[in-house]
């Protein structure tokens, strides 16, 4: 079976805010910005899918250049920026293919919402070499992607359930050797026969993997957590893998 991974993101931009609660989220990820003491600089969000980051961002004083491959979550991250009287410009374009004018523009780079899993492993390198380019001189970055040893190791289906307005969210994985096809699930509650089912390949790329290829790009600095709490990374217990590097 064929998939399109930016064909997803557009049919998931239909319901995507009111899915993962967006007002929560960016008042989470202000929070986290906050105490980085990311502000009144010049940032870029890679992969900004409905926007929560470039928003959040934006609202710690940040100019913010937003990127995403999909052209229908580009329109729902500027629908989402509307309100927010933020500086940001969006840009539809993968990371790996950001234009060289942005080189060298950035004193923060932030990949969240475990983007890094829809990039594919010939293209992973390019998007992290990418990453340090548009950056300035000591500029730092946050990546964040799941666990994928932990997941791989549980193999457990279901992410999660969550419902909103009357419509339940229902996403699972399938495992099919060693790749994972991303599921979401959505049904009205009011009528259990209108549902919609999307699904994508992403890319499980274990720390090992990451590590290899980080440490062939030659950042100066190089740290994994294991969350956004920046509490240390166990490859067999933590759920997420947070990585900062510095130019």
């Amino acid at each position: 079976m064929e998939y399109n991974n930016n064909l997803f993101f557009d049919e998931a931009s239909e319901f995507y805010n009111s899915m993962i609660n967006s007002e929560s989220l960016i008042n989470k990820r202000v929070k986290l910005f906050t105490e980085l003491t990311i502000k009144n600089g010049i940032v870029a969000d890679l992969g900004c899918g409905s926007g929560i980051d470039s928003v959040a961002l934006s609202r710690c004083g940040n100019i913010v250049d937003a990127f995403d491959p999909s052209t229908k979550m580009i329109e729902l991250a500027k629908t989402s920026a509307a309100g927010s009287k933020g500086n940001i410009d969006f840009h539809n374009f993968s990371i790996e293919d950001i234009p060289e004018q942005f080189n060298d523009k950035y004193s923060f780079v932030c990949s969240l919402g475990n983007t890094i899993a829809n990039i594919d492993s010939n293209n992973l390198i390019l998007a992290f070499q990418k990453a340090k380019e548009i950056l300035q001189s000591n500029g730092q970055a946050l990546f964040h992607i799941l666990n994928y040893d932990l997941i791989l190791s549980k193999k457990q289906r279901i992410v999660n359930i969550t419902s909103s307005d009357a419509i339940q969210f229902i996403r699972f994985y399938d495992f099919l050797d060693n790749h994972v096809i991303f599921n979401i699930l959505k049904i009205s509650q009011n009528n259990l026969n209108e549902y919609k089912l999307i699904s994508t390949r992403l890319f499980p790329h274990t720390f090992e993997t990451i590590f290899a290829v980080l440490s062939k790009i030659n950042f100066s600095e190089l740290r994994f957590y294991g969350g956004f709490n920046f509490e240390e990374f166990d490859v067999t217990k933590s759920k997420d893998l947070l990585i900062s590097v510095t130019k």
